[in-house]
């Protein structure tokens, strides 16, 4: 079942309203904290505005409960390639 005010989010990002996306992100992550597409989605803006930092906390977060959201494991990946970095090995 589609989430309308997930989906309502992505189109704000999508469009460029990264700070309006964002908040409206935190919103969400206010009263779910455990709402990792959410999380992941906020991740994905704040990286879109060279926040990585804050995007690698957001990703590490979702895979801290959830090791193997592919989401977040690819868009960790690609946030550490932009800094340089590389993912450490862990196993499944």
């Amino acid at each position: 079942m589609p989430d309308a005010p997930l989906q309502s989010r992505a189109v704000v990002r999508q469009q460029g309203r990264l700070d309006e996306a964002i908040a409206a992100y935190r919103a969400a992550l206010d009263t779910a904290p455990d709402y990792h597409e959410a999380r992941v989605n906020l991740g994905a803006a704040l990286a879109q505005q060279g926040q990585l930092d804050a995007a690698i906390a957001e990703y590490r977060q979702v895979l801290s409960s959830d090791p193997r959201h592919f989401e977040a494991l690819y868009n960790l990946a690609s946030a550490l390639a932009a800094q340089g970095q590389r993912m450490k090995p862990r196993r499944c």
